[in-house]
């Protein structure tokens, strides 16, 4: 078998042949995430890939696997009948496929037309799914359980995984095999120039909300009428939504155009985009979703592959907004709560509860529902009328992640907040300037370590929750000057935490029972981690480095000590770098960006060959909401990013980013601009989160990979020249501390 040996020692097939991933569209853009990972492998390694599809989704596919040889036979022109049209595209479907010649041949699909192709591919050492044991020429045995696969759609997610990590091929985003399934993240590109005129020529506007509406292939679901989809859609256009139809192949065609003919006659609009854009365009166009609707599991997966915050799934006995994220559960939940002898009509009186939601406070109920993940930290309105929302206390709101948490609650959600922020040099009311006109925004200029000025916010606002954020954070600044740290982290906290405990102690029963006080803290409590490999968990030992991360060390301690003392409802979140807009330039990234846009040495300490897992600060925004809102109180919640880089790889990249994005700066290539200086006192190696306790259990995970936040970041500092330079007119002007 011709191979070449692959990044982690395995040799891979010199040709593999891929025989038709899924037969549905919502399965195919999840799908398309390691389709594509595959091609990258192959290309990597020189290895060849031939992917057979159903003709169905011949356009989707424009330029997705660069380098792949694309095959597509006639599922449909089959299932119609035999034919002179169905015989020559079966014939040529063949001919391609035997002429490549694979090594490896594996189909995924539960289909006896897939499972032919893999067998008349003629290679060596074939892969179906229809039996119990796989083997091929590696010396190795696949077996997959049959219990795995008992659970309908997730059936392709377990196969392919684990036929994947067998062929140990190096992709990075194989979730673990001991964990629950996990689906493959697209982080595709906002809609371009080019994909916005296409896209307003049909009739859709970007700068509306957008809800997303795909009918269902699966013949459990065809029963259910499409007048489900039509009153759902006039409701969606009558609450500010702009509607659309997506879809692909001969089924969804036939179903989008009755939709729309039912939509038309009382002039709803709803552009039909079937078959009308590649697989990368239909991504781009999803990254500006708010809302998917369907009628089965297929738009939660699409929604989770794409990050789609707002999901709607409807059956005969139920409408329900839940969260996407976590969709491996999603379909048997839903088919245990549909059952299919009730009525119509029984299933349309459930659209009433729409009527009072808006898209604003779609994104608040998305987070807040129960029915994916248990009841709610803070009772919420199931009734149908829209959530009033709580009052957040939010220490620190005017400082870097403070105030990205800020702008999402008063931005996404129905709560309102009272900024409690001292205004020290890292505090910048500028970075709330697009929320503080809000009159759901409140600020108050108070130290955490005043107990008397606490005591009167907390009487005035009676805040349903505090959200902990407040402290001194740059690990540099700890080492000249440690007593602000200890004053501000430590005494503060304990401050804090005694004016709330008063304030809570004398609530009425019920608002002190659904009181929540959030402790926002940091990885580096847990100090250097040694092998490789190692992660950080909720339950990692303590082993601070720093002042900072010994400040911070004992902040944690103090509130779980209030927990288990006197029964304060507590919770904690640890979590790893954070990078992203308004970020004051001492630290890393904003430093960097900074520094070479002025065309100044880029001092990189030591080798640069620290480790540091980089989340960006509006994931994490959203992360410490769902904490507040639904995590269990007393427990530690790791919010990680999953994207371990070196120093001086992230340093790199962000030379790379404005060489592309500011080439007129006064030294290019900004490479060229780096140094190595001498390292920071006591510096940790490398930090890494396990964050699978927050996914598991809330739904939580990352939207942005590095690349994708990093150019956001990037393109932010380019364009807020007047924030950046404001905050340089004091006295840091990004000189070294802490040396």
């Amino acid at each position: 078998m011709p191979s070449v040996a692959s990044e982690t020692g395995q040799p891979l097939p010199g040709r593999i042949a891929l025989i038709n991933p899924t037969k549905f569209l919502g399965n195919l853009l999840l799908a398309g995430g390691l389709m594509q990972q595959l091609n990258d492998a192959c290309q990597r390694q020189g290895s060849e890939l031939l992917v057979v599809l159903d003709e169905s989704f011949r356009g989707l596919f424009a330029d997705a696997l660069p380098g792949a040889q694309l095959v597509y036979y006639p599922r449909h022109a089959l299932k119609q009948g035999i034919s002179l049209n169905s015989v020559r595209l079966w014939l040529e479907c063949v001919r391609s496929i035997r002429r490549f010649a694979a090594d490896l041949a594996f189909t995924i699909e539960e289909d006896s037309v897939c499972h032919r192709l893999t067998h008349l591919s003629g290679a060596k050492h074939r892969v179906s799914s229809t039996v119990h044991r796989y083997h091929w020429g590696f010396d190795q045995v696949l077996d997959i359980p049959r219990a795995n696969r008992a659970a309908g759609e997730e059936a392709i997610w377990f196969s392919f995984r684990e036929i994947l990590a067998s062929l140990n091929l190096p992709l990075t985003a194989l979730p673990d095999q001991n964990r629950e399934p996990a689906y493959v993240r697209l982080m595709p590109p906002a809609p371009g120039p080019a994909l916005t005129a296409r896209l307003a020529s049909a009739g859709v506007d970007l700068t509306q909300p957008i809800a997303v509406l795909h009918a269902g292939a699966s013949k459990r679901y065809k029963q259910w009428p499409l007048e489900q989809f039509v009153v759902l859609a006039r409701l969606l256009a009558t609450r500010g939504y702009q509607p659309l139809l997506i879809g692909a192949g001969a089924h969804d065609v036939a179903v989008n155009r009755a939709i729309s003919e039912a939509l038309a006659l009382d002039g709803t609009a709803c552009p039909d985009l079937c078959n009308q854009l590649t697989l990368a365009e239909l991504a781009s166009l999803m990254s500006r979703v708010e809302l998917m609707v369907g009628n089965d599991s297929g738009p939660s997966h699409l929604a989770s592959a794409l990050g789609v915050r707002g999901v709607v799934i409807f059956g005969p006995t139920e409408l329900a907004i839940w969260r996407p994220l976590g969709a491996q559960t999603t379909a048997l939940q839903y088919r245990q709560a549909c059952a299919p002898s009730c009525t119509r009509h029984q299933c349309l009186r459930q659209y009433a509860c729409l009527q009072s939601i808006t898209p604003e406070q779609v994104m608040n109920r998305t987070e807040q529902d129960s029915n994916m993940n248990g009841d709610s930290a803070v009772p919420t309105d199931h009734s149908g009328q829209s959530d009033p929302g709580i009052c957040i206390l939010v220490t620190g709101g005017a400082g870097f992640i403070g105030s990205a948490v800020v702008r999402h609650i008063i931005q996404h959600t129905a709560d309102s907040v009272v900024n409690v922020d001292k205004l020290t040099y890292a505090g910048n009311l500028e970075s709330l300037a697009d929320v503080s006109d809000d009159p759901r925004y409140h600020f108050a200029q108070v130290d955490i370590c005043d107990r008397a000025a606490l005591d009167a916010v907390l009487a005035r606002y009676q805040p349903a929750a505090v959200m902990h954020l407040a402290a001194e954070s740059h690990v540099d600044r700890s080492i000249d000057g440690p007593a602000a740290f200890i004053e501000t982290n430590i005494v503060g906290t304990y401050t804090l935490l005694e004016a709330v405990r008063a304030y809570w102690r004398d609530l009425p029963e019920a608002a002190r029972s659904a009181f929540r006080f959030h402790h926002i803290s940091t990885d580096e409590v847990y100090g250097d981690l040694e092998g490789p490999e190692d992660l950080f968990t909720e339950t990692t030992a303590y082993a601070p480095s720093s002042p900072y991360s010994a400040s911070k060390a004992s902040s944690d301690h103090l509130v779980r000590a209030w927990r288990r003392t006197y029964g304060l409802p507590v919770l904690v979140t640890n979590c790893s770098n954070n990078y992203g807009p308004y970020h004051f330039p001492e630290k890393l990234i904003p430093h960097i960006i900074l520094k070479a846009m002025q065309g100044e040495p880029l001092p990189v300490y030591g080798d640069g060959l620290q480790v540091r897992d980089w989340l960006h600060v509006e994931d994490h925004a959203r992360a410490l909401h769902t904490v507040l809102r639904r995590g269990e109180v007393g427990e530690t919640y790791n919010i990680g990013g999953h994207n371990e880089k070196r120093n001086i790889d992230v340093v790199r990249a962000i030379c790379a980013l404005l060489d592309e994005l500011h080439p007129q700066s006064p030294v290019t290539p900004h490479e060229q601009l780096i140094k190595f200086v001498k390292d920071r006192p006591g510096h940790d190696l490398r930090y890494a989160i396990d964050a699978g306790k927050i996914a598991r259990e809330l739904g939580w995970t990352p939207s942005e990979t590095f690349d994708t936040g990093l150019r956001k970041t990037v393109q932010w500092y380019l364009d807020n020249p007047r924030w950046w330079q404001r905050v340089l007119s004091g006295d840091y002007q990004l000189q070294r501390l802490g040396s």
